[in-house]
């Protein structure tokens, strides 16, 4: 599933994101029922997160279980659904999809020997320049190069396949420490929104949704440079907007 991102990878941080804030507006709904609001959002919610199982992007499944699990954390019922669900994913699913999520625990697979390799390469790189980086774009004779393995040669190029590493490979350490802080101020700017006074249930759901969002965004960016995907990102930042009206009292 590529989405109209038309990268697999970018959709899943799309559907990742959307997924949860269906299921923030979806928990919001239910505190007012209205059978029409509830049905939307739930057929949307389902809809999504089919779209990103079928992107097959492992992170982003991370990323939205992590989301699911915050969500959910007070709420039996609903983790023993989220449960049922990856089992029947797991049982009744595509046998290439099964496999996907198997592989997530195989640290032999080649994809996950490949990305070890990517990061050994850019701890050395970190080690080198420290403080000021590559640059934001890191030069091809840094970055790619080939690594033997016993399954074979891996091609080392692109990015470093992690948030974190990615941020302190290019622009140094002090970079990735901004990065933290940032991190910490969304959170903190979701604590005071939802200490103010919510006006509807748009608010109340994108309050309750936006943690989970940011949770899965971490998750994921373990894994991807997903904050430096555009798409994703620009998203991110729209739903922060909004937060930050909420939190102002301005209309979202």
């Amino acid at each position: 599933m590529h989405g109209i991102a038309g990268f697999y990878m970018t959709a899943a941080g799309i559907f990742m994101v959307v997924a949860l804030l269906a299921l923030g507006q979806l928990l919001a709904a239910l505190k007012v029922p209205s059978t029409r609001r509830v049905v939307f959002l739930s057929v949307c919610g389902t809809i999504t997160v089919l779209a990103l199982l079928g992107t097959y992007t492992r992170g982003s499944w991370l990323g939205f279980t992590v989301g699911a699990l915050w969500l959910f954390r007070k709420r039996w019922t609903a983790l023993v659904s989220l449960a049922v669900v990856v089992g029947l994913f797991l049982v009744l699913g595509p046998a290439d999809g099964r496999d996907r999520f198997v592989s997530i625990f195989d640290p032999g697979h080649p994809r996950n020997v490949e990305r070890l390799h990517i990061w050994e390469h850019g701890v050395s790189l970190v080690k080198e320049r420290p403080l000021q980086g590559t640059g934001l774009l890191i030069p091809a004779e840094l970055m790619e190069r080939e690594v033997e393995t016993p399954n074979g040669p891996i091609r080392v190029h692109s990015h470093m396949h992690s948030a974190y590493l990615q941020i302190a490979v290019s622009m140094g350490v002090p970079a990735l420490l901004v990065f933290v802080w940032l991190i910490v101020e969304f959170f903190r700017a979701a604590g005071r929104a939802r200490r103010t006074t919510i006006r509807n249930l748009w608010e109340e759901g994108l309050v309750l949704a936006y943690p989970a969002i940011l949770l899965a965004l971490l998750t994921n960016g373990l894994f991807e440079w997903n904050f430096g995907d555009s798409e994703v990102l620009g998203l991110f930042y729209l739903l922060t907007g909004c937060l930050l009206g909420v939190e102002t009292g301005t209309e979202s």
